[in-house]
């Protein structure tokens, strides 16, 4: 996942690198709005969290959650497809 993202996202954006866990998070390129990529990625087939429930004090608009624990290789890979066409056209 870590390497899609690096080949299909455009520039700015960011990741972590799990080292366990389920999760990852994504910074998204400047002006690019989580609830937006939420709500695109959804019409789009491929679903994310946005960060902001995740930042307690505010925060997290630029930030999306993406759960790697319970999809295959293949299915892993279409997502990001669908995930970096939504950033793309949103950003």
């Amino acid at each position: 996942m870590c390497d899609l993202l690096d080949d299909l996202m455009p520039p700015g954006t960011t990741h972590t690198t799990p080292e366990g866990g389920m999760f990852m998070t994504v910074g998204l390129p400047a002006g690019v709005s989580s609830m937006d990529v939420f709500r695109e990625g959804i019409r789009e087939g491929v679903a994310v969290l946005p960060g902001v429930p995740f930042y307690v004090g505010g925060g997290g608009e630029d930030t999306i959650r993406l759960n790697f624990s319970a999809a295959g290789e293949e299915e892993i890979e279409e997502g990001m497809h669908r995930l970096a066409r939504v950033v793309r056209r949103l950003g």
